[in-house]
């Protein structure tokens, strides 16, 4: 333990700031020189004098006081002071109170000692200097040898250090200290991270804060309105969104105090770092090792920094029925509610299958017993209308079936006694099960050999044919629209956004851009940028609200843009381990943001997701549980639930889960005889859920 030196202070009240105890090593002697400086223009003590409250203040700070006090306060002959710390008021003479004032003869003691104890500290530093002579030679030590990790003189050098690789001491000090620093800096980039992490948790909490709030104000004013006997629903449902709040608060507390542990170790080794890059003189041994330990400790916080999770773990949304849907709908009479069936999904959509009988609920209140009910149910895809039966199951409680038969979207509307339902109309989702894909309901021609295929907003599709070059916009019923005017060099990955804008990634332009007329928008051959094979042609492409990703193949990474295909970052490198690819060669994203990446050489599926910084990380894995070749192309179907892919080498379309469940597989090997030949590649699905199949034998197929 260090030895201290105490020092006499008069500070009956212990309030005056100034340390009793000096300690003699130099790491301390910088906080003493702060508490040296004065308050109130923080330089260091001009003449310090006591105020009646023990502070004390430079003798010219106190007159400048004096005389702004003198021009408020004045009464008589008197002044009246405030102090700067501790407010107490001080009386004293206008003309020559501050002269009366006791100085502060201990700050200058300590200003002495401190000055002593800084030369004395650089005497001792010259004189062990000095003193560092070598044992067997009697030369100074001014030679630091790298490989037996010790100082030695010059002599020592050449004969028992022959061949080793030696520094001169100051040398190796500036490169020792330079490398601490810049240590130092990397640790101050982890804490800017995470406190960068915190914010966005501290903001998510504050929306959630804000929405939970919302939905109290609207659940409490709903409920006022309508008789007591929604007094019990009320409480029911605000216990509810209390419950959900909390345990999202907690969830976002829980992560807040990881962040905020993972900055004090962050602090702690940078501190430590920070000390030891302020050497005078080299250790005579076992610095390598002692400097490799601290290295260690940078590398596992910065490893621990990869695997945290520092986006906010909760999203804002609160689940929660709200009254204004459902609850209100069973207790007012002027609405009539309705539950859609089997999975409610949002806002009043849900999905059904086709060949099932789909159901929904209609809750009345007041009126007749015998209502009168005008159900409406249209075919987005054919406008065909479909038959409803209702069924009463007890008191206003009204079952609703229908039978869809074909695939696509619904629109329900829905009145009762002449009122209109609570969110009228609906929208329902009719798909069909992976599992009946057998045969293809339409096979298209094309007139090249195709690679890649999109599904537009108004029923468009969207092929590349790779081998001729070209990018091609069909209709629906597979008749060729348009063609883009480009020049394309081996065009693969196709993609539009929800204004039908067309993106398609080749060897030339790397990524471009063009309107729906054909007209060229603009590209970004942003591998000059990036770095990396030049010569190489992306792959698969995927827009997702205001971000367009690119498969840059060849260079084994992901290139992130916005829909002005300016560049906004990559991820991924060569490897095998998460968040490395191999060739990746499509993608596919959710309504989420979760990235389906196919990770070709890899044999694998990766999954993604955004962090608060806007970079990726991968969440998870799987192609050892799958029957993979070498997956190509990937989509999602509308309901999110299942993936569909295609393989080299493989006639089959597999069919899984998101979390890698097989569910089906479907296609045969296509005979010459048939004339449509085999290799499906291209794959998208269209918003009525219809799958489209491109194929190498320059078909199209559609199920």
């Amino acid at each position: 333990m260090a030895q201290t030196s105490t020092v006499d202070i008069w500070d009956p009240l212990g309030v005056c700031g100034v340390p009793n105890v000096l300690n003699e090593e130099a790491d301390d002697l910088d906080d003493i020189d702060i508490d040296l400086m004065c308050p109130v223009c923080h330089e260091e003590f001009q003449d310090p004098r006591f105020l009646p409250c023990h502070h004390y203040y430079c003798k010219g700070c106190i007159k400048q006081l004096a005389a702004a006090a003198a021009q408020s306060t004045r009464v008589g002959a008197q002044v009246y002071v405030c102090c700067p710390e501790c407010r107490e008021t001080v009386q004293m003479s206008a003309e020559s109170g501050v002269e009366e004032l006791p100085p502060a003869f201990v700050v200058e003691r300590m200003k002495q000692k401190v000055a002593n104890r800084q030369q004395e500290s650089r005497s001792r530093t010259q004189t062990e200097s000095s003193l560092r002579t070598c044992k067997e030679h009697g030369d100074q030590m001014k030679v630091y040898c790298l490989n037996c990790d010790r100082l030695v003189c010059g002599t020592c050098c050449v004969s028992h250090h022959a061949g080793h690789s030696c520094q001169l001491e100051k040398e190796a000090i500036q490169k020792w200290n330079q490398s601490l620093a810049n240590g130092a800096e990397s640790l101050t980039g982890i804490r800017d991270a995470n406190q960068q992490a915190i914010a966005c948790v501290q903001e998510r909490r504050r929306e959630i804060m804000e929405k939970s709030a919302d939905l109290i104000e609207s659940t409490t004013k709903c409920f006022d309105e309508i008789v007591k006997m929604a007094e019990n629903k009320k409480q029911q449902l605000l216990a509810s969104l209390s419950e959900s709040t909390d345990k999202k608060l907690a969830s976002l507390d829980t992560q807040e105090i990881v962040l905020k542990e993972n900055i004090i170790r962050a602090d702690d080794l940078g501190s430590q770092f920070s000390e030891k890059s302020k050497l005078d003189l080299l250790p005579e041994e076992n610095f390598l090792k002692s400097l490799h330990q601290f290295f260690l400790q940078l590398q596992e916080e910065q490893q621990k920094q990869v695997r945290l999770c520092t986006e906010p773990k909760e999203d804002a949304n609160i689940a929660v029925k709200t009254p204004c849907l459902h609850c209100v709908s069973e207790l007012c009479s002027k609405e009539v509610g309705v539950y859609l069936a089997p999975t409610v999904h949002g806002s009043g959509s849900a999905f059904a299958k086709v060949g099932n009988v789909a159901t929904f609920y209609i809750h009345t209140v007041a009126g007749s017993n015998s209502p009168s009910f005008n159900v409406q149910i249209i075919s987005f895809v054919d406008g065909s209308a479909l038959q409803v039966n209702i069924t009463k199951i007890e008191e206003r409680k009204y079952l609703a079936s229908y039978f869809p038969k074909l695939r696509g979207r619904l629109k329900l509307t829905i009145e009762v006694d002449g009122v209109k339902a609570l969110n009228s109309p609906f929208f329902a989702y009719v798909h069909i099960s992976p599992t009946l894909f057998e045969k293809p309901t339409a096979i298209i021609s094309l007139a090249s050999r195709p690679w890649g295929v999109a599904c537009g907003p108004q029923g468009q599709l969207v092929v590349s044919e790779f081998v001729g070059n070209s990018v091609v916009v069909l209709s629906q019923q597979g008749e060729r629209v348009l063609q883009l005017k480009h020049k394309f060099m081996y065009p693969c990955g196709v993609a539009m956004d929800d204004d039908g804008y067309i993106y398609v990634a080749d060897k030339i332009s790397f990524i471009s851009k063009f309107s729906q007329s054909g007209e060229f928008v603009k590209s970004n051959n942003c591998i000059k940028a990036l770095g990396g094979i030049s010569s190489g042609t992306p792959h698969g492409v995927e827009v997702k609200k205001d971000r367009v990703f690119v498969c840059d193949t060849f260079n084994h990474r992901i290139v992130v843009l916005n829909r002005e295909l300016q560049l906004l970052s990559k991820f991924g490198t060569k490897g095998t381990k998460l968040g490395e690819f191999n060739k990746p060669y499509d993608i596919v994203a959710d309504s989420k943001g979760i990235l389906y990446v196919v990770d070709n050489n890899n044999r694998r599926i990766q999954i993604f997701s955004e962090n608060a910084d806007g970079s990726y990380s991968s969440l998870y894995a799987f192609g050892q549980t799958l029957p993979l070749e070498l997956p190509n192309n990937i989509c999602l179907d509308v309901s999110e639930k299942y993936l569909y892919l295609t393989q080299d080498n493989c006639d089959k379309i597999l069919v899984f889960t998101t979390s890698g469940k097989v569910v089906a597989n479907f296609g045969k090997k296509l005979s010459k005889r048939d004339g449509l030949g085999s290799g499906p590649f291209g794959i998208d699905v269209d918003k009525d859920g219809f799958l489209y199949v491109a194929l190498y034998s320059k078909k199209l197929l559609e199920y």
